[in-house]
């Protein structure tokens, strides 16, 4: 008697037959693929005199991301917030600005930044953003790291196309 194995490769839900050879093995991994973050904050400037700042703070959602988000400020010592929440507010999908003022140290500006934080959370999935002004002030970059190691093969360091 004749025994013969017939083994399918895809399922045939992909329309494979036992006749059908196997797919060839890609060369080349997939792009990756980036997915927008579903919430950006920014600021705003309305005026900026030498004691005070009015600021908007910006939340711009993708679309369909309708979670309730908690909104605060961390606000850099000596100054003084004169308008807008004084502690974590909680907004809804059709909220998209919150106007603050802001008194400055007389004579100077802060040394350090006005952060807007902004999160949003459920049973599973998370987001925060955080949103920085730095009152006139340079950004200064941080130093960038120093390769440590043995030298890697230029094969690794080409891209596969």
């Amino acid at each position: 008697m004749d025994v013969t194995t017939t083994v399918l490769t895809r399922g045939p839900e992909d329309g494979a037959t036992a006749t059908d050879s196997p797919a060839p093995r890609p060369t080349v991994l997939p792009a990756t693929t980036r997915i927008p973050a579903p919430l950006h904050v920014s600021w705003r400037v309305v005026d900026v005199s030498a004691d005070t700042v009015r600021l908007i703070a910006r939340l711009d959602r993708s679309p369909g991301f309708t979670a309730p988000v908690e909104v605060s400020l961390r606000v850099p010592p000596r100054t003084i917030l004169w308008e807008g929440p004084t502690s974590p507010i909680v907004l809804d999908g059709d909220t998209r600005e919150v106007p603050w003022t802001l008194g400055l140290p007389e004579g100077s500006r802060p040394d350090d930044d006005l952060v807007l934080l902004v999160s949003a959370g459920g049973e599973s999935f998370g987001v925060h953003a955080e949103a920085r002004y730095r009152f006139g002030r340079a950004l200064t970059e941080s130093p960038r790291p120093e390769p440590t190691g043995p030298p890697l093969p230029d094969s690794l360091m080409r891209s596969r196309e």
